[in-house]
C-alpha cells in the first residue's frame, strides 16, 4: 500500500499543487465552511455520536468534544480546545464560529423535543467571534475553544474577508410576487 500512495503522490502532487493554488479567486464576501469539511489533528479526542430520535439521554452526557453528525459540542469543564484545519482561499479573516445554542437538558419530560431543538437545526443562529487568523498559505489554523462549544452546537466557521460585504440571500421576483399576495411584502 505505501509504494501505490508513493507512485500516486509521485504522479499527481504537481497537478494537485496548481490545483489548490487556483481553484479560489479572492473573496468579497463572508462565508461559511461547514463542519463536515474541518481536518482534526490526531491527537484530537473527538466522539462521534450520530444525533437522531433514537439517540439516548446517556450518549449525550459524556464529558468532552462530540461530533453530532453536523457539527461539534463540548461538554465539561476539563475539554482542551480543538484544533481545526481547513482550505481557504488565501488572507486574513475575521473567524465566527456558526453555532446554535444548546439550552440544559431537561430533568424529566421533553427530552425529545429538546434534543430535535439542540441538535437537528442546520440554520445556525448564533455567531460568536472567534478572532481574526491569517490564511496566507490557503489554510487556516485555528484552536475552537471548549468555552465556545460548550452550550453551543458548532455547526459551521463563518469566515469574513477584510472590507467584504455581509451576504444577503436574494429574493427572486417569483418569490417577491409570492410574499406580496400573502401580505408579507408592499
Amino acid at each position: 500500500m505505501g509504494r501505490l500512495r508513493r507512485l500516486l503522490h509521485e504522479r499527481l502532487a504537481e497537478r494537485e499543487r496548481a490545483f489548490r493554488v487556483d481553484r479560489y479567486d479572492a473573496p468579497a464576501r463572508r462565508f461559511i465552511v461547514r463542519a463536515d469539511f474541518w481536518r482534526t489533528t490526531d491527537a484530537a479526542s473527538v466522539r462521534c455520536v450520530r444525533v437522531d430520535e433514537s439517540t439516548d439521554r446517556s450518549a449525550l452526557g459524556a464529558d468532552g468534544w462530540m461530533w453530532s453528525g453536523r457539527g461539534v459540542t463540548a461538554r465539561g469543564a476539563e475539554s482542551q480546545p480543538l484544533s481545526v484545519r481547513l482550505e481557504v482561499p488565501a488572507g486574513v479573516y475575521a473567524v465566527d464560529a456558526a453555532a446554535t445554542p444548546i439550552p440544559a437538558p431537561p430533568w424529566l419530560f421533553g427530552f425529545a423535543r429538546w434534543r430535535r431543538k439542540a441538535f437537528l437545526p442546520d440554520v445556525p443562529s448564533e455567531f460568536p467571534p472567534l478572532g481574526t487568523l491569517d490564511a496566507s498559505r490557503g489554510e487556516l489554523a485555528l484552536e475552537l475553544p471548549a468555552a465556545v462549544a460548550r452550550g453551543h452546537h458548532v455547526l459551521a466557521l463563518r469566515l469574513t474577508p477584510p472590507g467584504a460585504t455581509p451576504s444577503v440571500p436574494g429574493v427572486d421576483e417569483g418569490q417577491r410576487d409570492r410574499l406580496k399576495a400573502l401580505g408579507y411584502v408592499q
